[in-house]
């Protein structure tokens, strides 16, 4: 099984704005500071903003064609991707799960 995430994250980071720049609703988002409600009822404060986009779990494991299902989603212009690396972090989570 195996699944992709691309996550930003920052503590200026306004998820609207992210949307709005890359063209995608994103699969979880929360900005610094947000209450966050656990499934268990307990709560907690965010300490950044973060904006996530998950592709559909694989099983079996197909990376690349999760890679190209988030990819697909967002923005080609480079000078968005320029502006959002120079201001918040930015990853592509990539998991593996082997039984």
């Amino acid at each position: 099984r195996a699944v992709a995430t691309l996550r930003i994250r920052g503590d200026d980071l306004v998820p609207e704005e992210i949307s709005v720049l890359l063209g995608a609703t994103p699969t979880h988002s929360q900005f610094k500071g947000e209450v966050m409600v656990h499934r268990s009822g307990r709560t907690r404060i965010a300490l950044f903003g973060q904006w996530r986009l998950e592709a559909t779990d694989t099983e079996p494991e197909n990376l690349d064609g999760q890679v190209k299902e988030l990819l697909a989603q967002l923005s080609t212009d480079l000078s968005i991707w320029k502006n959002l690396y120079s201001r918040f972090d930015i990853d592509l989570f990539c998991g593996w799960f082997m039984g």
